[in-house]
């Protein structure tokens, strides 16, 4: 579903050394876009991820997204920090929406049951949330 090619884009979020490659998706729909990867060349993972999706929401004239990984647990590495820019024009009226999500707090839990009681404490009380 893609085609990559090496990349020259510098990544400031990277370590010295990381290896650039260029993506361009085949498929054209919204789970899909073209960008770069950074991979470090010694422990050959992911350290960056920045792309633009191949279809924008309505009204979104561009989009970019950003994406970081790191140790997040002795022996586990996966998604530190997402960041999404968005801009876009109704008519007249121009406007940009960011979105930060920083993934933090990583733990395992003894049993899938555990990871469910603490998802399910974790959730908001439906009796609670607001309504419009």
């Amino acid at each position: 579903e893609y085609r990559f090619a090496p990349g020259s884009a510098a990544c400031d979020r990277c370590a010295a050394g990381a290896v650039a490659i260029d993506f361009t998706s085949l498929k054209r729909d919204d789970g899909h876009g073209d960008g770069t990867l950074w991979i470090d060349s010694s422990s050959h993972r992911f350290v960056a991820l920045h792309f633009h999706p191949s279809v924008l929401p309505a009204h979104t004239d561009s989009a970019d997204v950003t994406v970081d990984f790191g140790q997040v647990l002795p022996d586990l590495w996966d998604v530190t920090l997402a960041e999404q820019q968005y801009n876009g024009h109704t008519f007249v009226f121009h406007g940009w929406g960011h979105v930060q999500q920083r993934q933090v707090q990583y733990r395992r839990y003894s049993s899938l049951a555990e990871g469910l009681t603490a998802l399910s404490a974790a959730a908001p009380d439906a009796s609670t949330a607001a309504t419009p």
